[in-house]
């Protein structure tokens, strides 16, 4: 249900985001929260299930730096280079930060889902 959330989430992303350079993330967030109140109903591991979700919920950052990269392109060899590192690392960063705040919003939601179910 957690990755199911998560690539849910991706077309909600692109939608919101205009502009390449700027990522929403809000999508995936929600669906953090969202199996986080499904996992809290559930046996499963709320934190894991948010960090698969926000992990996915992310993935739409590799279009931002594809983006840069293809901005890069009629550039020197040697930045074209540090342009691909560097895309590559924030891609990396940002999906990782994503699911940092999706599991977060996962525990929120695990916590709605008791105090709501009491």
């Amino acid at each position: 249900m957690d990755v199911l959330l998560g690539v849910i989430s991706i077309p909600f992303t692109v939608i919101l985001t205009s502009d390449p350079s700027m990522i929403y993330l809000t999508p995936g967030l929600v669906a953090g929260f969202l199996s986080g109140l499904y996992y809290g109903t559930h046996s499963g591991s709320v934190k894991r299930a948010g960090l698969r979700t926000g992990a996915i919920g992310g993935l739409p950052v590799v279009w931002s730096s594809a983006d840069l990269v293809v901005a890069e392109l009629s550039a020197p060899l040697d930045i074209l280079a540090l342009a691909i590192v560097v895309g590559v690392l924030w891609s990396l960063f940002v999906i990782a930060f994503s699911a940092f705040l999706s599991a977060l919003c996962a525990i929120g939601g695990d916590w709605v889902s008791h105090f709501v179910s009491d």
